[in-house]
């Protein structure tokens, strides 16, 4: 719908009325804390699981485990956490319940593995989804489908052999509600880039990328200390009911404010005329029908995006998915400290997404060219990257955290340059799409994880932060060589 003509004149309006586009950037980044907590969840509560469901300190002796049969069996002190050698030795010779269930590296590999494949294939599709639903409505549909995913984890079951067969397992259970919260979760990203297309002009998009992908690393450092309060508190199970219901609220907010800045009854007429001033032609997108994603696949540009992000994307999500449980089974923190340590590398990525982002617009801002600017930030965060050689020799857990929160450093500010380029290179109608297209790149994160859980049980985790040191430069030099250079691309219809 048109503004009237006789809009009155901006300076009779509050900061926040004319300045709409940030209002939206803040809803953004909240929906994003929000899929993030709900991700969390589980890889906060790992440690726990992995104990064995019941435990005994025998003094003299050591720990003991029941098997399936009820018999004790030997147990290393390091297959139970802090807080479950605590309670079995205040309470010698008595058979404790751990709220645990034995869940090994490899079965937690095989549970990330369906979280990510399903959101790999969510990935493309959410994209088509959210451009040809639009944002404000697809927005809706997905965080749906996943906050009432987060909570059926509740209902996860563990059903005991029966005439010598597992008819499920625990860890099964949580794969499919995995899977499930993987198809909605995707979708955040798609959406979230062709909100900043839709209310941005190009020299504000990546300081405006930043601040909604800051989410993501503030919903990890929430996730550890909210997610074992709730699980102190309430157990485990219910740590699921209230990180999934508790966004409903963004929801409605959602649905009642956002709309494209043309339709928007609360812009006003100078905001408008400097968002569209930084735009392709808006009356062209609305004519112009959608692509379909495989078309897009002829263009080099977006080869550009998904090769650097096959390659340096499985690193965020082992820090991500694999942290909590590395600084309490492998570093041997107490669930409270690993509440601290598992906060310091996301608070650093979220001063990655400010500092990438916000660096690259500067720089815009001061006569640099699009293509110069991204690049420039870009490559410095890779070559950053390479700290994670030396995690696995440092002597102190915290030493550990420093090196690791460097790492999150740089790839969140390598992540956020890389998350706008489809709004630098490509018209509207297409952003969501090809961005989905890049989530595609996720494939090779889930398969990393199988991979990444064979590694931690039969060697150790120094041969996955070798790995995770590498990829970022090599993500660098491809993007390089793929990508071309930095600037508008023509669709044919």
């Amino acid at each position: 719908m048109a503004l009237p003509q006789t809009a009155p004149s901006a300076t009779t309006y509050g900061v926040l009325r004319r300045n709409l586009r940030w209002i939206v950037a803040g809803m953004l980044c909240l929906v994003t804390i929000i899929n993030y907590i709900d991700r969390q969840t589980l890889s906060v509560i790992k440690p726990i699981l992995a104990n064995p469901k019941m435990v005994r300190y025998v003094p003299g002796v050591g720990f003991e485990r029941q098997d399936d049969k009820g018999a004790a069996v030997a147990i290393e002190d390091k297959k139970l956490n802090a807080e479950a050698q605590r309670d079995a030795r205040s309470h010698p010779n008595v058979w404790r319940d751990t709220d645990g269930f034995g869940m090994t590296d490899q079965q937690y590999s095989y549970v990330t593995f369906t979280f990510l494949f399903a959101y790999v294939i969510a990935q493309a599709l959410s994209g088509i989804l959210m451009d040809k639903m639009g944002t404000r409505i697809g927005f809706a549909v997905i965080f749906t489908w996943w906050s009432i995913a987060t909570i059926c984890h509740r209902f996860s079951t563990h059903i005991v052999p029966v005439q010598g067969q597992i008819l499920a397992t625990l860890f099964v259970s949580f794969a499919f509600w995995r899977a499930m919260l993987g198809l909605g979760e995707a979708g955040n990203w798609p959406g979230a880039i062709k909100s900043i297309s839709e209310w941005f002009p190009a020299k504000e998009r990546g300081f405006a990328t930043g601040v909604f992908n800051m989410g993501s690393s503030t919903g990890a450092i929430i996730a550890p200390g909210l997610v074992t309060w709730i699980y102190l508190t309430y157990g485990w199970r219910n740590v699921f009911v209230l990180a999934g219901a508790c966004g409903f609220i963004w929801l409605v907010g959602w649905l009642l404010f956002y709309r494209l800045p043309r339709q928007h009854s609360l812009i006003t007429q100078a905001e408008l005329t400097y968002i569209e001033s930084g735009q392709e032609s808006t009356a062209r997108e609305e004519r112009t029908e959608k692509l379909p994603w495989f078309r897009l696949l002829r263009y080099r540009q977006v080869w550009g995006i998904l090769i650097p992000r096959l390659l340096s994307e499985p690193v965020w999500w082992f820090y991500l998915l694999w942290l909590p449980g590395y600084l309490v089974q492998a570093r041997g923190m107490s669930l409270s400290k690993m509440a601290i340590g598992a906060m310091v590398p996301y608070i650093t990525a979220d001063l990655g997404c400010l500092i990438g982002g916000g660096t690259s617009s500067l720089l815009i801002r001061h006569g640099w060219t699009v293509n110069k600017a991204r690049k420039t930030v870009m490559v410095a965060s890779a070559f950053l990257m390479p700290c994670a050689l030396f995690i696995f020799t440092a002597k102190s857990p915290w030493t550990a955290v420093a090196l690791i929160s460097l790492a999150t450093f740089a790839h969140q500010s390598w992540s956020t340059n890389m998350l706008i380029l489809p709004a630098d290179l490509f018209p509207q109608r297409v952003v969501a799409s090809v961005t989905g297209i890049g989530g595609v790149s996720i494939i090779a994160s889930a398969a990393a994880q199988l991979s990444i859980g064979y590694a931690i049980a039969h060697f150790s985790y120094a041969p996955v932060f070798t790995v995770a040191g590498l990829l970022h430069p090599m993500a660098a030099i491809m993007m390089l060589i793929l990508l071309g250079r930095i600037r508008h691309t023509e669709i044919e219809d």
